[in-house]
């Protein structure tokens, strides 16, 4: 797991704000969760495209669709 952060942190510069770690904290997040989280927050697109998600981070699309939904039922995303 440690080679997918590297390999996603590596390929795109990534912005990180202290309330962004805090809300990754205060929920409980899994790292998936925390990177599709940090995706949507970089991201200048607000569409859910999964496929380019699962791309971006390296991640399954089951993957991706299971961080999203936890998103959603942590109230830290909603379509």
């Amino acid at each position: 797991m440690k080679e997918q952060l590297y390999k996603v942190l590596s390929a795109k510069k990534l912005v990180l704000n202290s309330f962004l770690i805090k809300v990754a904290l205060d929920n409980n997040l899994s790292l998936n969760e925390f990177l599709v989280l940090v995706y949507f927050d970089n991201s200048f697109n607000s569409s859910l495209d999964i496929d380019l998600i699962s791309k971006t981070l390296g991640l399954d699309e089951s993957e991706v669709m299971e961080a999203f939904n936890g998103l959603m039922i942590k109230g830290l995303v909603n379509i």
